[in-house]
């Protein structure tokens, strides 16, 4: 493991407890600890051959490496040189690289650093030419040996005293190579497909649009604005930075990269029960580019359009204990006819006494009258029990209190009528984002009452939490809503 001293900042908002942030750092730190092994190897490509042509590799393909410190190991192939006149010889780097991609970037810009910019002027033109004519006086000037073995045309430059220089120029059907040591290697390759070199000396590509500038490679739209730039895009920051078509946006550099979402929900509302959107921003999120809202106003909405009538059924209800109460007595007898039937043990046995006045009886056998004592008292013998019949016309006033019956109805069920019904639209929309009211600040005053577009929430949301934007009528309706999000993310 390496002693250097990496210094770097991590990033995990998963992360919650102590334990979980120790662990996690301690396997950072065994990442970048680890040593970077690095493999340089040259061998025979036998796919070159038709009977091994299936056995090809290309760069990122995995190999095992038996190493003895290591044991065996498997890593990628990183780099696949070979040569282009004899394909079979081949040279791979497998392993780790040894640079970062950091380190590549700025060594880049280092080296783009010595190239000059093309700027549409004659002092810089005419310098041009002069390199350009310095090229092709050491190009014409050129002496070395020549020779063409199987329809391959080498050039070998040599200098004054005739000792060959090591720069060969070679000609095949497939292409041209130079190389600056003899073959070993080849800086520039020309072919069909394009040109591959170790070094340019150039302006701009000839469509006009790419230049390589002392800051990196940058890339020009057709309206002259930038869009790509690979290098030191701002002081202090390397990497790749892409702008968007209005020259106005980044959408991708070394602080993040721009991402678009949106959340949509679509529900009954009323008073009391808001139609609800969540809106999650990462604790990575840079910067809110937008947040809108739009929402429309719908009529409230069911799926049934009623229910199936069940057979009626009358059904008997508990006994509600209720009072009778006659009316006051009255000695007026009314036209109701009531016939009271032979009242039985209406009396017991009884006799009845009654005295007479003064008074005469008259003997129709002797024809002579006789005067009776005043105050004369008449007593009958018991005759028994007896009963009247006694026919009566009459009224009663009944009073039922006021009272209630328990009524049990069994169980039962109603089948639906399916449909889609619509009732009123929502009115008086209330805009609630995190709890707090923002109708009014959005413009809807103490609620909507039309369709609303691209309503600006952005300043009202929060990163590293769950927001809550809440819709709510003033009556029954329905709302459809979407949150539209564009953010700066970080990596």
């Amino acid at each position: 493991y390496t002693t250097d001293v990496y210094e770097d900042i991590y990033r995990n908002q998963e992360l919650t407890t102590a334990q979980q942030v120790k662990n996690k750092g301690q396997e950072i730190l065994d990442k970048i600890c680890k040593p970077r092994h690095n493999y340089r190897t040259t061998l025979v490509d036998l796919s070159t051959l038709p009977e091994y042509s299936h056995e090809t590799f290309i760069v990122s393909d995995l190999v095992d490496i038996i190493d003895e410190d290591l044991g065996s190991v498997q890593v990628r192939v990183i780099k696949y040189k070979y040569n282009i006149f004899q394909p079979w010889i081949c040279e791979l780097e497998i392993g780790d690289p040894i640079k970062t991609l950091e380190s590549i970037i700025a060594d880049t810009s280092k080296a783009a650093s010595y190239i000059n910019v093309a700027k549409t002027n004659n002092g810089f033109n005419n310098l041009i030419k002069g390199i350009l004519d310095t090229f092709a006086t050491d190009v014409n000037g050129a002496k070395g040996a020549f020779d063409i073995v199987d329809g391959v045309a080498t050039w070998r430059e040599k200098d004054v005293n005739g000792i060959l220089t090591g720069k060969i120029v070679r000609i095949t059907p497939g292409g041209l190579a130079v190389s600056r040591n003899g073959g070993v290697d080849w800086d520039t390759i020309l072919t069909a497909n394009g040109i591959v070199a170790k070094q340019f000396f150039a302006i701009a590509s000839n469509d006009g649009f790419t230049k390589l500038i002392d800051s990196g490679l940058v890339v020009y739209d057709n309206l002259a604005a930038l869009r790509v730039h690979l290098g030191q895009y701002a002081a202090g920051k390397f990497g790749l930075k892409l702008i968007d078509p209005n020259g106005s946006q980044t959408i991708l550099d070394e602080n993040g990269i721009l991402q678009t979402w949106q959340e949509g929900r679509t529900d009954n509302v009323d008073g009391t029960h808001p139609l609800i959107l969540n809106v999650y921003l990462p604790a990575e999120t840079r910067a809110i580019k937008k947040a809108l809202l739009r929402f429309r106003l719908l009529k409230f909405r069911a799926y049934e359009t009623g229910a199936a009538s069940g057979g009626g059924s009358t059904l008997t209800s508990t006994a509600g204990g209720a009072t009778l109460q006659s009316s006051t007595t009255s000695n007026v007898w009314q036209l109701y006819a009531i016939n009271i039937v032979d009242a039985t043990n209406s009396a017991p046995d009884h006799t009845h006494q009654y005295t007479f006045g003064g008074h005469s009886h008259t003997d129709p056998q002797g024809g002579s009258t006789g005067t009776a004592m005043a105050g004369v008292t008449i007593t009958t013998t018991s005759a028994g029990g007896h009963s009247h019949a006694l026919t009566a016309d009459h009224r009663h006033d009944v009073n039922i209190p006021g009272h209630a019956h328990d009524v049990s109805v069994p169980a039962h069920a109603h089948g639906l009528t399916f449909g889609i019904y619509e009732g009123a639209e929502a009115l008086g929309v209330a805009v609630k984002i995190n709890g707090i009211d923002r109708t009014s600040v959005l413009g809807g005053g103490t609620g909507f009452n039309t369709h609303q577009d691209g309503l600006n929430i952005a300043s009202y949301l929060t990163t590293g939490a769950w927001n809550t934007i809440e819709l709510g009528s003033t009556i029954l309706g329905r709302i459809d809503a979407t949150v539209f999000v564009q953010a700066m993310m970080g990596v």
